[in-house]
């Protein structure tokens, strides 16, 4: 029986994984190892040895603690740099070229079907030719045209190809998801987009056999749930929530489960696996003879949670609860009572130690977040009101275990997805009771769908709960005031409001005032950063030139306010993914749109349908050949809509500062004006290779 008590001499591993989670943070983040990191852990490591067989006075007994801490931070410096493929000599990345390559390597995770088939690659040789491969390791991500071949590829697969290699470019536009950084902490550096013809499988399959059988098992289970869950949103949950299979997730469905706080439902994690853990204990509690309860069903309980972990996708959150629920059936098995936190850290040592990269994983942050919040906060939110009422009891049991996940999980989720979901609470005192019968029912329609009648009426009973919780959901999500969006803050007030949290904890726990002032500090500090953001916003103004694929897109912002030049045709979805990230962390309240050929004049702007004025910057739209007469002085030339022109004829009638190519030209002619810019020593930007942000404070 785990402990929830918080005591520092009881969790050990605790403050081991403090010094060791420094050092993986500071080669992860900051980019920092330390030289000579196996000479010096040796060095410490011999200092330690002697340290623990020689008797030194009591007063010195923190020598031991220094070194052991000490040897923690280097020991997760160097496994991070190790586990860094940049820093191996035959790393592919130093031998990518401007120009086509050959490329033979591994498929190193199932790929994901979309209107392109994405593969993880894990590379063995390039070459500029079939004669001169030379071995590499490293990670592509590859994109393959969608047909019956690259549809059939599996993990495992080893294909060949020729293509044009590239890093994996940042953000198009400002404030937008850096899928660049995504990769780097997964580390991939680099992609390819590989044209029909140009690829073929090699007919080897040298994945890990186990993985294989896990993953064609997975793929089978994914088309039994498609079978019985014949309406996409109930299949896509459905997958989700038992499989951990959510490329079937539209954005409306994304979207309404994010938006309520009901997520988790769909991440696989300790919730599912907790799940999987009792109903697997009861089954070979029935079933096993008292003789073999005390050796085999510790085993069978490990297979059974470790390859559900691995059915699943084997997330950041399973991995945890999947060592940690390790750690509980160990310790069950050799009668030990141990710290619930002294096994969360456990858990996340070892995740670590295997993988530091993990520590960047949003749900790897999460689950152990959410989890220490229910573990600690739970019990002590529940005492403040004792319910008779059987339901009633149950219902606010299920409310406080909501109300402690997002204690300790909102200012991580504010950083990362700038929403919170106010009727969280809501969400969760009928999607948790629901998950919870849903799960057992998927495995054993999964297990006995092939049952005359069992496995149709296990289908049916799915697929209603399964659009009950939709329909719950989105009812949540129709509600006024559901979700408050548009929150940004910096990393610097998360800190800051961890700090409040841990302060008012301490103070509660210790009935120490001071404590609580501590924690009002922290809370001053977040309001007066708040105000000042306010104030900034109130100020700024910049003109904010969109990369929107084939399209016109751009800001003139000031203050909250903000006027919108865009094509008529824009699509709904590109605008979204290229100006709402960056509209929400300015505060931008007021939009007025316009088209380029539409006139308007305002305070702080003048457009004509061809000449701009925004505060001191003109800006001349062209999208057709023209002439005039004498010339005119501007600041920037937007060249949109693929008009048939030179360079060269533009500086005839007017002088500027900066070209700008818009992504409504193709791309070949935006190619052109760059090197017609190259060759008569004209600034130019191409909007195609990202946005471009102009601040004029």
């Amino acid at each position: 029986m785990a402990s929830s008590s918080l005591n520092w001499r009881e969790i050990p591993f605790v403050r081991i994984l403090l010094p060791f989670l420094a050092g993986v943070l500071l080669a992860l983040h900051i980019g920092l190892v330390v030289p000579y990191t196996w000479i010096s852990l040796c060095c410490i490591i011999g200092i330690l040895l002697v340290v623990n067989f020689i008797r030194i006075d009591y007063q010195y007994r923190w020598v031991f603690g220094f070194f052991l801490n000490i040897a923690l931070f280097l020991f997760g410096n160097q496994i991070t740099s190790s586990c860094d493929v940049r820093y191996k000599e035959n790393f592919v990345g130093n031998q990518v070229i401007d120009s086509q390559q050959i490329l033979i390597g591994q498929v190193s995770s199932p790929p994901t079907i979309g209107n392109k088939v994405k593969l993880h690659l894990r590379v063995k040789a390039i070459g500029t030719d079939s004669s001169n491969l030379q071995a590499a390791s490293g990670y592509f991500l590859i994109y393959l045209p969608e047909d019956k071949a690259s549809t059939a590829l599996a993990y495992g697969d080893e294909i060949a190809l020729k293509a044009w290699l590239s890093s994996v470019p940042p953000p198009s536009n400002p404030d937008a998801f850096d899928y660049q950084n995504y990769l780097a902490k997964q580390n991939i550096f680099h992609q390819a987009f590989v044209k029909e013809g140009n690829w073929a499988a090699t007919g080897k399959n040298t994945g890990n056999s186990l993985l294989k059988k896990v993953y064609h098992l997975r793929t089978h289970l994914i088309t039994t749930l498609r079978e019985h869950l014949e309406t996409e949103n109930e299949f896509a949950v459905g997958a989700a929530l038992i499989l951990g299979h959510r490329s079937e997730l539209s954005d409306e469905v994304t979207n309404a489960y994010s938006g309520t706080g009901a997520m988790h439902v769909l991440a696989v994690s300790g919730l599912h696996v907790g799940l999987v853990f009792l109903f697997l204990n009861f089954l070979f509690g029935l079933f096993l003879p008292k003789s073999l309860q005390r050796i085999i069903r510790p085993i069978l309980l490990l297979l059974g949670i470790w390859l559900f972990a691995l059915l699943t996708g084997g997330s950041a959150s399973v991995l945890r609860a999947a060592t940690m629920f390790s750690f509980l059936i160990v310790g069950q098995a050799t009668r030990r009572k141990s710290s619930v936190y002294n096994t969360l850290a456990s858990s996340a040592f070892l995740l670590l130690c295997l993988n530091p990269y993990l520590i960047a994983n949003v749900g790897f942050q999460l689950s152990y977040a959410a989890l220490f919040g229910i573990v600690y906060f739970q019990p002590k939110i529940y005492k403040l009101w004792l319910i008779d009422n059987y339901l009633g009891d149950k219902i606010w049991a299920l409310t406080t275990v909501s109300i402690a996940a997002q204690l300790t999980t909102f200012p991580i989720s504010l950083y990362y997805f700038h929403q919170f979901p106010t009727l969280f609470w809501l969400s969760g005192v009928a999607v948790v009771p629901l998950a919870t019968i849903i799960l057992p029912v998927g495995i054993a329609l999964l297990a006995l769908q092939s049952v005359p009648f069992l496995g149709f009426v296990l289908g049916k009973a799915m697929f209603w709960l399964l659009w009950f919780m939709n329909s719950y959901i989105f009812l949540l999500q129709s509600l006024p005031g559901s979700l408050i969006e548009g929150v940004w803050i910096g990393f610097g007030v998360v800190l800051l409001l961890y700090l409040a949290i841990f302060s008012f904890s301490i103070a509660f726990q210790f009935k120490k005032i001071r404590w609580i002032h501590l924690g009002l500090i922290c809370l001053i500090f977040v309001a007066i950063q708040h105000i000042r953001n306010s104030i900034q916003r109130q100020e700024q103004v910049e003109i904010t030139f969109y990369q929107v694929n084939k399209h016109t897109a751009v800001d003139f912002i000031t203050g909250n306010k903000t006027i919108f030049l865009a094509s008529d045709s824009i699509p709904e979805k590109s605008l979204f993914y290229a100006v709402k990230s960056h509209r929400e962390r300015l505060g931008l309240e007021s939009i007025t749109c316009i088209s380029p050929k539409d006139s308007l004049e305002d305070k702080h702007f003048f457009s004509n349908g061809r000449f701009i004025q925004f505060r001191d910057k003109r800006i001349l739209l062209v999208n057709e050949p023209f002439t005039g007469q004498g010339k005119i002085a501007v600041d920037y030339v937007l060249l949109f809509g693929n008009p048939r022109i030179a360079v060269a004829d533009i500086l005839k009638y007017v002088d500027f500062k900066m070209l700008v190519l818009d992504p409504s030209n193709s791309f070949y002619s935006n190619r052109r004006w760059m090197e017609e810019c190259g060759e008569l020593s004209v600034e130019c930007r191409n909007l195609r290779d990202g946005s471009l942000l102009v601040d004029l404070k």
